[in-house]
């Protein structure tokens, strides 16, 4: 009886421990976006007043926020390997 209680708990700390695992994603992510808006609203669409500079900003900010944001996803989705003896 007590080892299914300890088989009970041990499941709970997995699924409360890959849970909390996320919890560092979801917080570059909420910084991500926060520096989205700021830029993008804030900074270009709001404070800068030339046409000309607030395409050429958001040309430059959205070509390096793909890439950032390809690499992060790939960065988070790709599984762990382990390194050749080589």
């Amino acid at each position: 009886m007590r080892r299914g209680w300890k088989m009970a708990l041990s499941g709970g700390l997995r699924c409360c421990r890959r849970v909390l695992s996320w919890v560092p994603v979801l917080v570059i992510v909420l910084v991500v976006l926060w520096s989205y808006y700021a830029y993008v609203f804030e900074l270009c669409l709001v404070t800068v007043l030339s046409p000309a500079e607030k395409v050429i900003y958001l040309i430059f900010y959205h070509a390096i926020f793909v890439f950032f944001t390809w690499t992060y996803w790939k960065s988070i989705f790709t599984l762990p390997q382990q390194p050749n003896q080589k």
